[in-house]
């Protein structure tokens, strides 16, 4: 009678074709994997000066008259820097976001008298307007860009200047 012989585990072609199949997979995947992570930090850093804008008008209403609520826009595009700061009623910034918060995301800042890159403009209490205007950042990544503007009426909005990411294409 002769006996079974059972085999136990894997034969060199079959773990070579695995490996074959696991490296395309990853060729295909590791690019688009690294598109989404840019994509992501290029919503994420509009999404936050939008949401700071918002909470800065929000805070200078609630303090009414007495208190004070100014942003501080800084933008050096040969650097590839950029920097905004939110200060209520006083010298020292709540809040501060930069360039290395986002990585891979540059911006550049136009409007509320924008001077060498550098803007800076307080929000009144009254339905925190500024008496600077109207203004925008606008956010670059290597592929796309998302632009923040803030009206006269004081309405922020984030546009896309080709309506992808889900906004308006901006007008």
């Amino acid at each position: 009678m002769a006996k079974c012989r059972r085999s136990y585990g894997f034969t060199v072609i079959e773990l070579m074709v695995v490996i074959a199949i696991v490296s395309i997979l990853l060729t295909v995947g590791v690019p688009s994997f690294a598109s989404l992570i840019e994509r992501q930090q290029l919503s994420g850093a509009a999404q936050t000066f939008a949401s700071d804008l918002r909470r800065a008008k929000s805070d200078a209403i609630a303090k009414g008259p007495g208190g004070s609520v100014t942003v501080t826009l800084a933008s050096d595009s040969g650097a590839g820097t950029w920097s905004y700061a939110i200060t209520n009623s006083g010298a020292t910034p709540t809040k501060n976001v930069s360039s290395t918060d986002f990585p891979g995301v540059s911006a550049v800042v136009t409007g509320w008298g924008v001077s060498s890159g550098s803007a800076a403009f307080a929000l009144q209490s009254v339905r925190g307007l500024s008496a600077a205007g109207e203004g925008s950042m606008t956010f670059t990544s290597a592929n796309a860009s998302l632009t923040v503007e803030r009206n006269l009426a004081g309405r922020v909005r984030i546009c896309s200047a080709t309506g992808d990411f889900g906004y308006s294409a901006c007008s």
